[in-house]
């Protein structure tokens, strides 16, 4: 019994190595790789991108995919995903409104009433900006780097956001620094994944990829 105790624990803990692992190895001083995505983001106007939406539900089996374009405008401090995979769905996030359109149908939420919406918000502000000062203030950060990727790992401590979200990764392209996906896992092993490709910086973005 003693035996079958201790293979059970060396399992358990070559599977927290290789989990921790993951991203490559923690960056205790990410000063550096981070002024570098400011110093990208800064003189970034607009994106325009593909992105693949993956999730994850712990009580089905298969994993969902959905597929879009990503549009964000740092004048008017708004982006847009508009879904094409399924059709009519689009969020729109603004600085005090996040607006869900789901087959046709549309409605709004004021960030302020959602602290989960809110921290998502400021996350992707964040990616955007390079501004991830603001990140530590209510959560726990990590940092990881594989060589061509940086990884920036995210827990929130606000009680009322841990309800929602367990975790946000961010993993930026080190060759131009700029966002390659974001996943968001929820308390109960549940998970979304955007993947952005197809990047297109500094484009004229059409005010109409922000109406509902």
């Amino acid at each position: 019994m003693r035996q079958i105790t201790t293979i059970i624990l060396a399992l358990a803990l070559t599977t927290n190595a290789l989990a921790a692992s993951e991203f490559g190895d923690k960056v205790a001083d990410a000063t550096a790789q981070l002024e570098k995505i400011k110093t990208a983001s800064s003189s970034t106007r607009s994106i325009e991108s593909d992105f693949t939406l993956v999730k994850k539900i712990s009580l089905m089996s298969d994993i969902e995919k959905s597929y879009g374009k990503f549009y964000y405008s740092k004048a008017s401090s708004q982006l847009c995903l508009d879904y094409t995979e399924p059709a009519d769905n689009k969020i729109l996030i603004s600085d005090t409104k996040f607006t869900l359109t789901t087959n046709g149908k549309t409605s709004s939420m004021q960030l302020s009433r959602n602290p989960a919406l809110s921290q998502l918000k400021n996350m992707i502000t964040a990616c955007m900006t390079g501004n991830f000062m603001s990140l530590g203030e209510h959560s726990e950060t990590s940092y990881y780097d594989n060589g061509s990727t940086f990884t920036i790992s995210i827990k929130p401590s606000n009680k009322r956001v841990k309800r929602y979200m367990n975790e946000i990764v961010l993993r930026f392209d080190k060759k131009d620094n700029t966002l390659m996906s974001m996943r968001l896992a929820e308390p109960n092993g549940d998970y979304s994944e955007y993947t952005y490709t197809n990047k297109k910086i500094n484009t004229i973005i059409d005010n109409k990829h922000f109406l509902p």
